[in-house]
């Protein structure tokens, strides 16, 4: 299974996915990129999309996320809180009424927490 995931401002819907998988499929079969059979899944990253890159954290501050951290920062490694800032590496996470500062180095995993309304 080739996966490929699509973003853009304004989020991707069914026809975008649908393009890129044409797009894709063509030039991997006419470049015979991948020697075997292949399934070719193209989607969005998702409503609890995970953030992988220091300018996915810049990108959504003011955004809920859920995070893990690699070592135990302030007693505890399981936070979810709004983003405040991003800069320099540091990531300043809101959780009940605290600030904590959190390496980027220091982040096992993170996703965005879909409020639902």
């Amino acid at each position: 299974v080739l996966r490929i995931y699509i973003d853009k401002p304004g989020g991707v819907g069914l026809q975008d996915c649908e393009r890129v998988s044409k797009q894709a499929s063509a030039l991997l079969d006419e470049e015979n990129l991948i020697l075997r059979r292949y399934v070719l899944e193209v989607s969005s990253p998702g409503i609890e999309r995970p953030l992988f890159r220091e300018a996915d954290y810049r990108r959504f501050v003011g955004k809920e996320i859920r995070l893990i951290t690699t070592e135990t920062i302030e007693d505890r490694r399981k936070f979810t809180g709004l983003i405040r800032t991003f800069s320099e590496g540091i990531l300043r996470l809101e959780f009940d009424g605290e600030t904590y500062q959190i390496p980027f180095s220091k982040i096992r995993k993170a996703n965005l927490v879909h409020q639902f309304k």
